[in-house]
């Protein structure tokens, strides 16, 4: 059949084309053409097409100014849109194709089982549906937008072209290859996206099983996955400003690298071998961070949520900033400089390990049997509990480190009201306390080398072994509370209370030894003890002394109020009653000694008088408070 052309205004319809050539221009129009094996429709200079069956090898080529509308294409047949052609509600299957070329458009175009629309450089196609079983390939330099991939059905993006707006459902694959760009793609259903080496995807939204692969040298921006959805970072891959929340998961792997990343509630992400990640946020309960073998991750932020770390893994510069915030540090894991506030917890567990802790306002750490710590500041309300760890080099001001159940903290710094209590299986060494800061030793404790400056170390029931107390330090030993090699130098005190167990103690010059509410001594208890002769032995309110001889290289004994004394020798030394509650069987030897009397208010009889046995050279000194009664005064040498 002759070829020919229709023209000027003409409209011709329910034509076939079979080895023949038929143009459609100047306002001509087709309606209903079919075009068959060697038929070729051309479609341009304002001429207009609608509806064509284009079958069996069959042609339409859309030129510059033509416009063809609802073309059905399959059994190898194809629509060509040329530089100005457009071409409108196009359905392409079963073997058929549309290749837009270079300044070509295309719009409304549904791909079947089979089918396949090629865009070219500068070529374009807007709202596009592949379903199963279709393909769509778009070119260096091609653009698509708008774009639904259904069931088995996919679309190829390469060098220099780019993909927006696409959604992806269960089955259907957008891969995106070297230079290749995609934007605000969604996936839902089982829908996947590989983006591959030298590609970018951005905006991208993951969910319902939707899966994104970011491969070698790709990478991806502004993505984010939840209820269900995956993404992928493989090996050498970058995503930055990713977002997870509700049953979304982040896997990083080999020598990826991801980084301002924020979690929202149940959302995971793994960093696993030779990944990296950087800036992590969890803004919400239920995110997880998993940091497994080889992983790493840096700059974490929780205000809810769990970093865990696990084998030969490591977490550096971790801030958990409130209640429901936890890191947790396990087998062979490493940390480094991680800050709890808040109520926010840091658990090192067995073979876990962690260096440069910071547990502030209200913040906690826990090391665990066979975890480890060092270089750890806990500050104003924060607390560590060691139980069966290692802390090492602990520095503590209003904060509290608790040691039990074979805990060690060794090299333990206390600053303004710090406190390390140390209890049932616990052990503290080389301690040292400034500006109020308590020690605290409870029943199964111990505690040794402490060294106590304008601090305290109080003995409960536990044990405490070279103890070096200066400078308005204290030491207190109560309720069977055992002390060893105490050292109390110049303005230090040793305080005891009930069943309280000393030896080898040294009492300095200017020191001082205060027994208190149920404390009561004689002088064997004394017998282990070395006083220098200008130290202070005080006996306060509940305390008793008893069966002791005061001679003139010993230093002075004071019964203060409520304090009691009995059976004591003055034989040289000093013995002073400051309102005492009790002073029994007080006498002089042979080498007299002093007695002073210190706010008694009451008079000397003959018959007391003689009970103190004074001779020639005993000393009874009055101090302010005290009234004697005069008659007697003769028979005392004042």
């Amino acid at each position: 059949m002759a070829d020919y052309s229709i023209t000027s205004g003409e409209r011709v319809s329910s034509t076939t084309i079979s080895s023949q050539t038929v143009t459609v221009t100047n306002n001509g129009s087709a309606w209903l053409t079919t075009v068959l094996d060697g038929g070729i429709l051309n479609v341009e200079n304002n001429g207009y097409t609608n509806v064509q069956y284009i079958r069996s090898g069959g042609i339409v080529n859309v030129n510059s100014n033509g416009s063809a509308y609802g073309n059905y294409t399959s059994d190898h047949a194809s629509v060509c849109v040329n530089s100005g052609g457009l071409a409108l509600g196009n359905y392409i299957s079963s073997g058929g194709s549309i290749d837009i070329h270079n300044g070509g458009q295309t719009s409304i175009t549904a791909i079947y089982n089979g089918g396949i629309m090629n865009i070219d450089n500068g070529a374009s196609a807007i709202t596009n549906g592949i379903y199963s079983g279709g393909i769509i390939n778009v070119n260096d330099g091609g653009s698509i937008k708008d774009t639904s991939i259904y069931s088995t059905a996919s679309m190829n993006v390469y060098s220099g072209a780019i993909a927006s707006y696409t959604t992806l459902r269960e089955g259907a694959i957008l891969n995106l290859y070297s230079g290749a760009s995609a934007i605000l793609t969604s996936t839902y259903s089982g829908g996947t996206i590989n983006v591959n080496s030298g590609a970018v995807a951005s905006n991208t939204v993951m969910s319902y099983g939707g899966v994104i692969n970011i491969n070698n040298g790709a990478s991806a921006i502004l993505t984010s996955t939840y209820s269900g959805g995956t993404i992928n970072i493989n090996s050498s891959a970058v995503a930055s400003s990713t977002f997870i929340s509700y049953g979304g998961v982040i896997n990083v792997n080999n020598n990826a690298f991801i980084y301002n990343t924020r979690i929202n509630q149940g959302g995971t992400i793994n960093i696993n071998s030779g990944a990296l990640a950087n800036s992590t946020f969890i803004i919400s309960g239920g995110g997880l961070i998993n940091v497994n073998n080889g992983g790493i991750a840096n700059n974490n932020f929780l205000s809810q949520g769990s970093l865990v770390v696990n084998s030969d893994a490591t977490a550096n510069h971790t801030y958990l900033y409130s209640k429901g915030a936890t890191l947790i540090v396990n087998n062979s894991a490493y940390t480094f400089d991680n800050t709890a506030v808040n109520g926010a917890n840091i658990s090192i567990t067995s073979g876990g390990s962690a260096n440069y802790q910071y547990i502030l306002s209200g913040g906690n750490a826990s090391i665990l049997d066979g975890g480890s710590t060092t270089n750890n500041f806990i500050y104003n309300s924060g607390t560590m509990a060691v139980s069966g760890g290692l802390a090492n080099n602990n520095y503590i001001s209003r904060g509290t480190l608790k040691v039990y159940s074979s805990g060690v903290a060794n090299t333990n710094y206390l600053y303004v009201s710090g406190y390390l209590i140390v209890s049932d299986g616990g052990y503290a060494k080389n301690n040292s306390t400034i500006n109020e800061a308590r020690i605290l030793v409870y029943s199964g404790g111990f505690v040794e080398n402490n060294h106590i400056d304008t601090g305290a170390l109080f003995v409960y029931q536990g044990s405490a072994k070279n103890n070096y107390i200066s400078a308005n330090g204290n030491l207190n030993i109560s309720n069977g509370g055992i002390a060893e090699n105490n050292y109390i130098y110049a303005n230090g005190a040793l305080n005891i209370y009930s069943n309280a167990v000393l030896s080898n103690t040294y009492i300095a010059a200017n020191a001082s030894l205060t027994l208190n509410s149920n404390a009561n001594w004689g002088a064997d208890d004394f017998s282990s003890i070395t006083i220098n002769s200008n130290a202070q032995v005080i006996v306060k309110n509940g305390g008793i002394v008893h069966d002791l001889i005061l001679s003139a290289n010993q230093p002075n004994l004071t019964i203060a109020a409520g304090g009691s004394a009995s059976n004591i020798l003055i034989n040289g030394g000093t013995l002073c009653d400051n309102s005492a509650n009790s002073m029994k069987n007080i006498t002089f030897g042979d080498n007299g000694g002093t007695l002073i009397l210190n706010n008694v208010s009451y008079g000397l009889t003959q018959s007391s008088l003689l009970q103190y046995n004074f001779n020639s050279n005993a000393i009874l000194s009055l101090g302010s408070g005290t009234i004697l009664d005069s008659t007697i005064l003769s028979m005392v040498p004042l």
